[in-house]
């Protein structure tokens, strides 16, 4: 199949254009729903890029010619090329340019990722197997055409390697309804589904696991943060509180303990107009005592607290736990965290 100088022009604008749009840009917003469409996004680029790619290198002119005749072909006909060389050529070409992506972006302030190359080298694949769909009779990698039925697997192939690109999606559309669903319980640790909305951060590690066997009002699922020493402020994370807050009066939630000591936890709440100031959000220490530990914070305290403004219940942003330079690493374990 040979391609029109245009057709190829347009092809190596598009292997220039994509990388660069992949590099600055960003979708609106945040959340997990915004963050797996950014991921999923990846495969679609490079679908487009390993596209661009195969037809580019098959471009390439071969030196090797037909001395005899073979089958269909006469003799002085190029011999063709090698379909699976000029498929790794590409995948290869693929994955060094995601990683070139990558490595731009952590110089912008975005971080590496090696989950986006992972979605990069999916798509490549899918874009792989769209070309070969569209080769004509006269291609360079075979002297026959590609059969129809060979060229609807290929097309079914590429859609199913979009759709599993796309799984994270689908999945952080089921986490959202769930949690509207589960609303006002923010986590607990029986709602499966609730528990990607919860993370952990500088240097925290979560699990979700049963309760302790010290725990014995509790015999389900909870959050299980470990503290390292050193970290700075080793925090429980939930970001993605969206749902309205007014209407209710309280926050609760728990937290178990096996140290024999008493720790401290700082509890910090802000809005989507919090101005990332101590004074615009609310925070307040609480002592964690040995064994189970139950809380109860007033809404009205949690609006009052920004100097200057209210806190606005309804766009509440961020609700985070968090430890001030621990010294040694120890355990807590969270869970019913809820409104009422």
């Amino acid at each position: 199949m040979r391609n029109s100088p245009f057709k190829l022009g347009l092809y190596f604008l598009s292997l220039l254009l994509l990388p660069t749009v992949l590099i600055g840009w960003q979708l609106p917003g945040s959340g997990l729903l915004r963050n797996e469409l950014q991921n999923a996004g990846h495969a679609l680029a490079f679908a487009s890029i390993s596209f661009c790619l195969a037809h580019l290198l098959s471009a390439v002119p071969s030196n090797a010619i037909i001395k005899n005749k073979v089958g269909l072909a006469e003799e002085g006909m190029l011999l063709p090329k090698s379909w699976y060389l000029h498929s790794v050529k590409v995948l290869l070409l693929s994955v060094l340019i995601g990683g070139i992506v990558e490595v731009l972006q952590s110089k912008i302030g975005r971080e590496m990722s090696v989950k986006d190359i992972l979605f990069d080298g999916l798509g490549a694949c899918s874009g792989l197997c769209v070309y070969f769909a569209s080769l004509r009779l006269s291609n360079p990698f075979f002297l026959i055409s590609i059969p129809l039925r060979a060229r609807v697997i290929l097309l079914l192939t590429a859609a199913i390697i979009q759709i599993v690109s796309f799984s994270g999606v689908f999945s952080a559309l089921a986490n959202l309804e769930t949690r509207e669903k589960t609303f006002p319980v923010l986590f607990d640790g029986e709602y499966l589904w609730v528990n990607r909305f919860l993370r952990s951060q500088y240097g925290a590690s979560l699990v979700f696991e049963l309760a302790p066997s010290l725990w014995r009002e509790n015999n389900t699922r909870v959050a299980k943060l470990l503290v390292r020493a050193g970290g700075r402020w080793p925090s429980l994370l939930l970001p993605e509180t969206v749902l309205s807050w007014k209407g209710y009066s309280v926050l609760q939630f728990e937290i178990f303990s096996e140290q024999s000591e008493e720790l401290m936890v700082t509890l910090r709440i802000h809005d989507a107009l919090h101005n990332h100031r101590f004074e615009d959000r609310f925070n307040r220490s609480f002592v964690v005592k040995p064994g189970a530990n139950q809380y109860a914070v007033s809404l009205n305290d949690i609006a009052q607290e920004p100097k200057g403004r209210v806190l606005d219940l309804d766009r509440v942003a961020n609700v985070a736990w968090f430890m001030s330079k621990p010294s040694e690493d120890y355990v807590l374990y969270f869970d019913n965290i809820r409104l009422k």
